[in-house]
């Protein structure tokens, strides 16, 4: 996401409402497998909201933006996470 806010101001409010966004499409997507490491991803939920929400400089609609910031996650129990956030992020439809 393109930054608009000030360097190190964050809306504690708007980031714990992502939060939230964010683990209800981790329940929603792990009650149509009935499966998945759902404790994982709900457990990290604040933290890709912080970076997908605040921290990371990204265009959604342009992912081959050649100056965007890249983050790899390399535990894959978390990936249920991952998927809600490039969901809510808009980088692929819910």
């Amino acid at each position: 996401m393109l930054r608009n806010a000030p360097p190190g101001y964050a809306d504690i409010g708007a980031l714990e409402r992502k939060a939230m966004l964010l683990r209800r499409h981790m329940l929603t997507m792990a009650r149509g497998q009935g499966q998945g490491y759902i404790g994982q991803g709900l457990g990290i939920a604040e933290v890709l909201a912080a970076l997908y929400f605040h921290e990371l400089r990204y265009d959604p609609g342009n992912l081959g933006w050649p100056d965007r910031d890249r983050f790899l996650l390399s535990t894959g129990h978390y990936s249920i996470a991952l998927w809600a956030a490039f969901a809510e992020a808009g980088i692929f439809p819910v």
